[in-house]
C-alpha cells in the first residue's frame, strides 16, 4: 500500500501572551485494534493490513486557544477536535480468536466507519511554591459497521464522555516536598445480557444493542511526600 499523509500546523500570535492554532492532519495505520466488549476477559489484539484487510485512514481537524497569565505564572488552554476514521475491523457478533487465528479475516467485520471528538481543557501554575496542573476532557467516539448493531452507531470500547486529572505540587521546605494527584474516568462501554432462557439443559443469553451499558465510574487518589 502506498499512502499520502499531509500534515498543517498554524499558530497566530494575537498578542504575547494570546494565541490561535489550528492543526490538519490525514493518516494511515498498517495495524488493527481489534478489541472485545463483552463480558469475560478483556482482550486487545493487533492485527495486520493485509490484500483483503485494507490500512485504516484517518482525518483530523483541531482548533485551540492558549491564553498565558499573571506575569506568566498561569497557562491556560482550550481545544476541540474531529476525526473520522475509516477501514475499520470489528469481531462478527458472537465469535473471538480462539481456533480461528490462521484464518482471522472470516470473524471479524470490515470497512467499519468511525467518529470522535471532543473538548479538552488544560490550566497550569508553573511557579512558585505550589505549581500543578488540572486537565478535563469531554469526549465521545462511536463506531459503525453494515452488519453489527443493525448498522446503526455504537459507542466504541474506550468511549469515555468525562476525564479528568488534576496534580498538586507543594515545597514545603528546601528538601521536603508534598504532591499528591487525582484522576477520574467516566465508565468504559459494555456489553451485558439483558436476559436469558433454558433451553436443551442450556443457558441462551439475549443481549441488548452493541456496547449499551457502562460500568462504573472510575477514579483514584495517590499522595506523597518526598
Amino acid at each position: 500500500y502506498h499512502s499520502f499523509e499531509p500534515r498543517i500546523i498554524l499558530n497566530y500570535i494575537l498578542r504575547d501572551d494570546f494565541s490561535v492554532k489550528y492543526s490538519f492532519s490525514k493518516m494511515n495505520q498498517y495495524v488493527h485494534l481489534l478489541a472485545y466488549s463483552g463480558t469475560g476477559i478483556p482482550s486487545d489484539y493487533w492485527m495486520p493490513s493485509n490484500r483483503n484487510i485494507k490500512p485504516e485512514n484517518s482525518i483530523q481537524n483541531s482548533i485551540g486557544l492558549a491564553k498565558i497569565f499573571v506575569d506568566g505564572k498561569f497557562e491556560l488552554s482550550i481545544e476541540a477536535y474531529h476525526k473520522t476514521l475509516s477501514n475499520l475491523i470489528s469481531f462478527v457478533p458472537g465469535s473471538n480468536l480462539i481456533g480461528n487465528l490462521d484464518t482471522w479475516e472470516n470473524v471479524v467485520e470490515k470497512e467499519g466507519k468511525g467518529i470522535n471528538y471532543g473538548l479538552e481543557f488544560f490550566l497550569q501554575k508553573k511557579q512558585g511554591k505550589t505549581t500543578g496542573w488540572f486537565g478535563a476532557t469531554v469526549a465521545k467516539a462511536t463506531r459503525e459497521f453494515k452488519n453489527i448493531n443493525n448498522g446503526a452507531p455504537f459507542p466504541f470500547k474506550y468511549d469515555r464522555l468525562f476525564d479528568i486529572g488534576i496534580v498538586l505540587n507543594h515545597r514545603i521546605t528546601e528538601n521536603i516536598t508534598f504532591s499528591c494527584s487525582w484522576t477520574y474516568g467516566s465508565g468504559y462501554p459494555v456489553t451485558l445480557a439483558k436476559e436469558y432462557y433454558r433451553h436443551n439443559n442450556d443457558d441462551i443469553f439475549v443481549y441488548g444493542d452493541k456496547n449499551s451499558d457502562k460500568m462504573r465510574d472510575y477514579h483514584r487518589l495517590d499522595i506523597a511526600m518526598n
